[in-house]
């Protein structure tokens, strides 16, 4: 072997470094990006189903989330801070997603809060399901006695 041989491998060996280490750092920079925006989606998601319970009984969970430092004091701020939360929506969220809490605020019921909650299912993990509202049972109304 002669030495402009192995000075012609030890060249290839580096510019392979140098593009392996390339392409690595872009996927490392990428997969970090998605983590973020994952991230970020969780966050919200995790502050809007509670906002949507409220709507449904904002007797109950009026208090609850003023606690949490929102300033509520109506049914109509409730839904204009949804209003609000849709807008933000579209920063991130899915197209179904939009529409499902769109139709939630025009008209809150428990059949739109588990449609828009199995959407947000799908959207942060890609989980498809068959479950409708039939499928989930009635939840007793918490009382202060309780029977085992």
């Amino acid at each position: 072997m002669t030495l402009e041989n192995i000075i012609a491998i030890l060249g290839l060996l580096g510019i392979g470094g140098l593009i392996s280490g390339y392409f690595s750092l872009l996927w490392q920079r990428r997969n970090s990006n998605l983590a973020k925006k994952q991230e970020y989606k969780e966050a919200r998601y995790k502050c809007i189903i509670p906002l949507m319970h409220g709507c449904l009984d904002f007797d109950r969970s009026g208090g609850e989330l003023r606690k949490h430092g929102y300033a509520i004091d109506t049914i109509d701020d409730l839904l204009a801070l949804l209003e609000a939360e849709q807008i933000n929506a579209f920063l991130y969220a899915s197209d179904e997603f939009i529409r499902c809490l769109g139709k939630f605020i025009q008209a809150p019921s428990k059949e739109s809060l588990v449609k828009t909650a199995l959407t947000i299912r799908n959207d942060l993990w890609g989980v498809k399901t068959r479950l409708s509202l039939s499928d989930i049972p009635e939840m007793p109304k918490k009382t202060g006695n309780r029977t085992p």
